[in-house]
């Protein structure tokens, strides 16, 4: 049974080692890029960066840009705005944990009072209450019970910005190794057809 890289050599008794070689080739880590393109995809000559990265680089620099001219009004309307999306998350978490704790409670009475038809089941009970016990919603409640911290405008505005900064970088940083990989990519592409049989 032919497999998606021998199927060539069913379809076409005549094909070269060096076309065998090429398809084989998609699968080894310099052409992963293409796995989800169909075999007869050729391999091109050279990869190009994946857009994904100098994507990424630009919106992290926009939301750097954005937030550097943002005024204090701006910031304070922006705070405001993200304090009060925290607390209606906290408040949907809160009701989440609520229903959790209670299904909790249930269950470790409800297993308390069942009786092990065997001493040989008791292990099960005491592994059952272990488990139970190992949930803590409550803690959970407690936690969203509170309110999200109030941040001012120049508070919530510094710490986007370093936030924002940090994104940069990351983003900058990936980039560059993008950048290298495809390189050697490119390089491994290019030894490979320099091999191939003439």
């Amino acid at each position: 049974m032919p497999t998606g890289y021998t199927q060539l050599l069913h379809d076409n008794p005549d094909t070269t080692t060096a076309e065998f070689i090429m398809r084989c080739a998609r699968a080894m880590g310099a052409c992963v890029s293409m796995r989800d393109e169909p075999l007869s995809t050729p391999i091109p000559e050279t990869l190009k960066v994946d857009e994904y990265y100098v994507n990424r680089v630009v919106e992290t620099q926009r939301r750097l840009f954005e937030l550097r001219a943002m005024t204090p009004e701006q910031a304070r309307n922006q705070a405001h705005l993200k304090q009060c999306e925290a607390n209606l998350s906290r408040a949907e978490e809160l009701e989440k944990y609520k229903k959790i704790a209670a299904v909790i409670e249930n269950m470790t009475k409800s297993v308390k009072e069942w009786r092990a038809p065997t001493e040989q089941h008791e292990g099960l009970k005491s592994f059952m209450l272990e488990q139970l016990g190992m949930e803590n919603p409550e803690w959970m409640v407690d936690y969203y019970s509170k309110s999200a911290k109030p941040l001012d405008g120049d508070e919530w505005l510094k710490e986007e910005i370093e936030r924002a900064k940090i994104d940069v970088e990351r983003a900058e940083q990936r980039l560059a190794e993008e950048i290298e990989s495809t390189a050697a990519r490119n390089e491994w592409i290019k030894q490979l057809r320099e091999a191939l049989p003439k």
